[in-house]
């Protein structure tokens, strides 16, 4: 069983109704794999829920898809020592690509042993270690 941290772009095709990336996840959880979401993305998905168009609608929609992950990662001290380490490993033109919010979810992927499941390798691809499954090519 392989374990996946969801990254926010694939719940944001979800949510614009991309049958691909429901696909995928679905398939993922149709075959037991434990999928977990950062509360990181979760803030960066409220976001865009509550400055989008019908952000009731939205919200709704995005509770529901919420409440089909098993497990909604926290930040910890041990997470952003994590995040630390990682950061302060990229070069500054790295760091300066890829924003912060991005290495707290690669962070969190590192610290919990899960594979990050995204559409975004471009730039998690510059994190040592980190697995990547790329949603786009399954």
């Amino acid at each position: 069983m392989s374990e996946y941290l969801v990254d926010t772009d694939i719940i944001i095709e979800i949510l614009r109704g991309d049958l691909h990336a429901r696909r995928v996840l679905n398939g993922l959880s149709v075959r037991n794999d434990n999928l977990a979401v950062s509360v990181i993305t979760v803030g960066e998905l409220y976001e865009g829920v509550f400055y989008g168009r019908d952000s009731q609608d939205a919200l709704a929609r995005l509770d529901h898809l919420l409440e089909s992950f098993s497990e909604i990662t926290e930040v910890t001290r041990r997470l952003v020592e994590r995040f630390g380490i990682v950061r302060g490993g990229l070069s500054r033109q790295i760091r300066n690509q890829v924003g912060d919010l991005d290495l707290l979810i690669a962070a969190t992927a590192l610290e919990h042993d899960r594979i990050l499941l995204t559409g975004n390798v471009r730039d998690f691809q510059h994190v040592p270690e980190l697995q990547i499954a790329n949603f786009r090519e399954m």
